[in-house]
């Protein structure tokens, strides 16, 4: 009957809610054993929501933030030699500020982390 199905779906569970967090972590464990590398912690570096990495050890969010210096450097230095090859008459007639690879990071990393109830977009933009 279709109405004891309802009802047995909203039954309330007799649970402990540690051994289901235990289990969630395990399965996690099982799945995705080093979640910390600092290649799986880029995109949360990147995100100004958790950007300080709070949950990860100090040597892990240095070795992070330094993948993210050279993986920055390497593309910054690509984008430098194309725009090199279309620009070079323009390098006479302006003078730019350049920043290094470093000052731009570590700018970026002195950047307050924002709640995660903000919009990341309109907080950057």
């Amino acid at each position: 009957d279709e109405e004891e199905e309802e009802k047995q779906a909203y039954a309330p569970i007799n649970i402990d809610i540690d051994e289901v967090k235990n289990n969630l972590y395990n399965a996690m464990n099982h799945y995705w054993s080093n979640l910390t590398t600092p290649k799986l912690l880029l995109p949360s570096l990147l995100d100004p929501r958790c950007k300080n990495l709070s949950f990860v050890s100090f040597a892990e969010r240095f070795a992070t933030e330094n993948l993210l210096r050279e993986e920055y450097n390497q593309m910054k230095n690509k984008l430098d030699k194309e725009k090199n090859k279309v620009v070079r008459t323009e390098t006479h007639i302006k003078k730019h500020n350049t920043k290094t690879v470093i000052e731009e990071i570590s700018e970026y990393l002195k950047l307050e982390e924002i709640d995660f109830d903000c919009d990341s977009l309109r907080v950057l933009f």
